[in-house]
């Protein structure tokens, strides 16, 4: 999936899906039913040089970066997954409008391709609430602490587990093309839990906003 395209030839195809009035596990739904298809039909097929997912207050973005002349196919391809949901779509082939299109963001665009698939073997497990439980507490301890966070994907993820150069994806961990602030990490953790950033808030209340709720403590060992 990752082949060199020039930017002159590369398109950003980008849909915006939401479920209204589904809230947090609304969005939960949605990658687990349309995203993780998509991502995995098209990795089997090759047809794009990177794929990124995210979870936003009112949506799941879906992007893909491919080749121009593969924009009707690819179209028809994802929207035959999101048929039952509201969705809206754009694409974009100006770098001055699309920064990842740039030059400079290939091997940003990279890092979050693999960071999506790693995030993406979480998120299809049916123990996804002890998953997003315990990376909660990963965040609270540090976010961008390899210990934590490899303890965490180890067991998780096989895309993780089958990292040909582990070195480098660890150094990758807080590279930014964008001129906002943000870093490849943060796509894992938007991606399972739709949260990052806001680590100074209470475990419970950050338990609550991505819709696991609060903590029940049992009197009796407490």
């Amino acid at each position: 999936m990752h082949e060199d395209l020039g930017v002159t030839e590369l398109i950003c195809l980008r849909w915006f899906v939401s479920k209204p009035g589904a809230g947090v596990r609304g969005l939960h739904e949605i990658v687990t039913r349309s995203c993780i298809p998509i991502v995995d039909q098209l990795a089997a097929a090759d047809r794009v040089e990177s794929v990124y997912v995210s979870k936003h207050p009112d949506a799941v973005w879906l992007t893909l970066f491919t080749r121009s002349h593969l924009f009707v196919e690819l179209i028809s391809s994802v929207e035959a997954h999101l048929s039952c949901y509201s969705f809206r779509s754009d694409h974009v082939a100006d770098p001055n409008r699309e920064e990842m299109l740039r030059d400079n963001c290939v091997l940003f665009r990279r890092c979050l391709d693999r960071m999506t698939r790693i995030a993406l073997d979480i998120h299809r497990s049916p123990s996804l609430d002890e998953h997003q439980g315990e990376l909660i507490r990963v965040g609270k301890q540090g976010r961008l602490d390899r210990a934590s966070l490899q303890h965490y994907l180890q067991p998780r993820s096989a895309t993780f587990q089958g990292l040909q150069d582990p070195e480098q994806f660890w150094s990758q961990l807080g590279c930014n093309c964008l001129s906002s602030q943000t870093d490849c990490v943060h796509w894992l953790y938007n991606v399972v839990l739709g949260f990052d950033w806001n680590w100074e808030l209470p475990e419970a209340v950050i338990r609550e906003q991505v819709g696991l709720g609060r903590v029940v403590v049992d009197e009796r060992t407490a």
